[in-house]
């Protein structure tokens, strides 16, 4: 059986016989080639001038203080409270809506029925608060919690809003949200 092997030699040789042999096709080939590499280069030039806004997001999220280093983590936050215990946690945002934005950000504990649908039984307002970030910065600060509900899995929900909250702050009307499962006795 024999094999196929392409021959780059034979295809080179092949172009520039052409090219030898007809002036003319070596000629509009040049233009073609060059017109090809302008045309990249501005492409390039254009992208790299005038680059796209991308995506327009804000980032929202908790954090809280490692015991044993001091650092900030996304991990170990607090879950158990005695009734008048406080405990911290970090609450971040970092706008990247490419423009200043008035942020509203409600925390609230809230007791559920966990039944065929989740329905809120009771609900308590634990902080409120409101900041205003340029485009590309980033806040973070320590927040104390201080439950008023006594349970088991009660929902902790962090509420961000875009300018002010609405009368009746949930989930469902946040532009974002997170929340931890909490019990308090």
């Amino acid at each position: 059986m024999q094999r196929f092997e392409p021959s780059i030699s034979a295809s080179i040789e092949r172009v520039l016989r052409v090219h030898r042999t007809s002036p003319r096709r070596g000629r509009l080939l040049n233009v073609a080639i060059a017109l090809l590499l302008v045309s990249s280069a501005a492409g390039i030039a254009v992208g790299i001038t005038f680059p796209g806004e991308g995506e327009r997001y804000t980032e929202f999220y908790l954090l809280s203080e490692n015991p044993e280093t001091g650092n900030l983590t996304a991990s170990g936050y607090p879950t158990e409270f005695d009734l008048g215990d406080q405990k911290p946690v970090v609450v971040g945002v970092e706008n990247n809506e490419h423009r200043t934005v008035n942020y509203t950000v409600v925390i609230r504990l809230q007791q559920l029925n966990r039944g065929s649908t989740t329905t809120v039984t009771r609900s308590s307002e634990l902080d409120r608060f409101s900041l205003v970030l340029a485009e590309g910065e980033t806040f973070q600060q320590r927040r104390s919690l201080d439950p008023n509900i006594v349970g088991q899995d009660l929902r902790l929900v962090f509420l961000i809003y875009k300018g002010s909250s609405p009368a009746e702050p949930s989930a469902e009307n946040a532009y974002r949200h997170v929340h931890l499962w909490i019990d308090v006795q």
